[in-house]
């Protein structure tokens, strides 16, 4: 049997609700950008403008049901 590792997390929950798909993790109008850096000032600004300004390293990101499912015509389909 294989013994399970836990790990404390310390940092603020960001709480979002279900069906948070990819298109308001990262909408459409920014998969042209390559530099993880400009992607990440982008991150969530579908569902949460303004994230990228107010989450800290070590937050936690919190979803109900079907995080990250691409939707039929979603941009990255």
């Amino acid at each position: 049997m294989r013994s399970l590792s836990l790990e404390v997390i310390r940092g603020k929950a960001w709480k979002f609700g279900d069906n948070v798909d990819t298109d308001v993790i990262l909408p459409g109008k920014y998969l042209i950008l390559t530099d993880p850096h400009e992607i990440a000032k982008h991150a969530m600004e579908g569902i949460a403008p303004g994230f990228s300004s107010k989450i800290s390293k070590g937050d936690v990101i919190v979803a109900g049901e079907t995080l990250a499912v691409a939707q039929v015509g979603s941009t990255l389909q």
